[in-house]
């Protein structure tokens, strides 16, 4: 926290005398804000962009740090970090899931570190194989959708059903609980294309 102190001495006949000095009082290490990837992200490309920012009088240096190399460890390190302005690291990263956190110090010798932040890259898309529906059906109800779907990550499941003539929609996006295989049902209008 920055401060100003005004001295003043004055003589027996009126004179006075006067001067400022500035000060600090830094009681603990920076404030570290983690602007993105918020915890838990997860994200479908390789170059991690780490933003954040960190507050102190006299701010020093800021770190990244992460099990980027299977060991929870410092990977870089920015010394013209700005007090109170957005700062980030990048990294390009392959598949995995990643430990990760940023610490920052000042010219007083204190610190401060915002870890246990968790990130999943995964630019794999799921395998996915349909075998239902396919061909002629006689019925509007429970139409079957058999499928199977793999992936490294717990994949979310859903579809949806055009007209072919028009492809206006029959059915709006449907998600599908546990991707289970399932059975919808549909209209026997074309739809007109809008």
């Amino acid at each position: 926290i920055s401060h100003v102190i005004y001295f003043y001495a004055n003589d027996t006949f009126g004179n006075i005398g006067f001067d400022q000095n500035n000060f600090s009082i830094v009681l603990g290490g920076p404030s570290i804000s983690i602007n993105n990837p918020a915890n838990n992200s997860y994200l479908n490309y390789i170059n991690a962009v780490f933003n954040y920012s960190a507050t102190d009088v006299d701010l020093l240096a800021c770190e990244l740090w992460g099990d980027f190399n299977s060991t929870f460890s410092k990977n870089q390190t920015n010394t013209s970090v700005v007090s109170g302005q957005a700062s980030a690291f990048y990294l390009n990263l392959t598949e995995g899931n990643y430990s990760w956190g940023i610490k920052c110090n000042d010219g007083s010798g204190n610190n401060n570190t915002a870890t246990n932040r968790t990130l999943y890259i995964d630019i794999t898309n799921p395998a996915l194989s349909m075998t239902a529906p396919s061909g002629t059906y006689s019925s509007l109800s429970d139409i079957p959708i058999s499928y199977s779907v793999s992936d490294a990550n717990s994949p979310a499941c859903n579809y949806n059903v055009t007209f072919a003539a028009t492809g206006a929609q029959a059915i709006a996006p449907t998600d599908i609980a546990n991707c289970q295989n399932t059975t919808f049902n549909v209209t026997g209008t074309s739809g007109s294309k809008t």
